[in-house]
């Protein structure tokens, strides 16, 4: 499945933290920050991960993604982007 930026939506937990997500009955995708770009996650509904997270892992980032301009940024959504595709494909049931 090939993912846009526009698929998710900004979900804000309090001031300066949040995460970008897919939410359907029978699965959730998250994009978080965190300090190697992003971490890509599908969950079942309980809550429980349906794999082990995967980041993007940009190398030389030592801060969150929010202080990441530029290419780089986009570099780094165009990965996490891939990674949720992937995940998404390994789903057992897709909605």
């Amino acid at each position: 499945m090939k993912f846009i930026r526009e698929d998710f939506k900004r979900v804000n937990l309090e001031p300066g933290k949040y995460y970008y997500q897919i939410k359907t009955q029978i699965l959730e995708i998250d994009i978080e920050p965190c300090a190697g770009g992003f971490c890509v996650a599908i969950y079942y509904p309980d809550q429980k991960l349906a794999f082990p997270k995967k980041c993007t892992n940009h190398e030389g980032y030592d801060q969150s993604i929010n202080s990441l301009v530029g290419e780089r940024r986009e570099e780094t959504w165009d990965k996490a982007l891939k990674i949720a595709g992937e995940l998404f494909d390994k789903f057992p049931f897709v909605p």
